[in-house]
């Protein structure tokens, strides 16, 4: 909690900072068998496109100012009344246009973090690979959208298979596995309540 903290305080300027840490912070905290997890990623690489999605919005206000102002401004020239029905499309392109761009800035920068935090990561012999770019994540969200309207939410349920199927696709293992040294997890274990918190789905909260 307290690197999000850190990471939001300073002007949202350390939140790639605190995204890396984390990422490496649980990754290293999980194994597989005998293997512990390795994480060595960085924030190199990153900070271009968060800039990026920190300048986004004022570069929104920006073209507002350029592009709407002028065309709501010439609804009314001539000494007429303003057009409202004009000054309304014009608004609701402007505000889901501004959504949209933003979005997909945020998410430029989402892709490249998950690619080079994945390449990051290893278990012992095994590394890692991801090949989503921004395009591949625009068509998955883009698909749950359409998904989730055109059955008029039904097609929620089929959300976490999408979800899955995407990781599956894209992501890559490299390198070979030593299947005789490949055991049981010997990671200590409570066992007060064990399967209660399945049992309750605590996992959906």
């Amino acid at each position: 909690m307290w690197k999000n903290f850190v990471g939001t305080f300073a002007l949202g300027l350390l939140i790639p900072w605190s995204m890396v840490s984390l990422w490496n912070e649980r990754w290293k905290a999980m194994s597989f068998g005998p293997y512990k997890f390795e994480a060595e990623g960085r924030v190199e690489g990153l900070m271009g496109r968060f800039l990026l999605c920190y300048a986004a919005p004022f570069i929104g206000l920006i073209g507002i100012f350029i592009v709407v102002m002028p065309i709501a401004m010439a609804s009314g020239a001539g000494g007429t009344e303003p057009n409202p029905v004009t000054n309304l499309i014009v608004g609701l392109v402007t505000v889901f246009g501004f959504y949209f761009l933003f979005g997909l800035i945020v998410l430029a920068y989402y892709a490249k973090f998950f690619r080079q935090m994945v390449e990051a990561t290893s278990l012992n012999t095994l590394t890692f690979g991801f090949t989503a770019s921004t395009k591949d994540w625009l068509k998955l969200f883009l698909g749950d959208a359409a998904l989730i309207l055109f059955t008029l939410g039904i097609g929620v349920i089929f959300l976490s298979y999408r979800h899955w199927a995407f990781g599956v696709r894209h992501l890559h293992a490299f390198g070979y596995v030593e299947v005789d040294h490949l055991t049981q997890s010997t990671t200590p274990e409570l066992r007060e309540g064990e399967g209660l918190l399945d049992a309750f789905d605590m996992g959906a909260i």
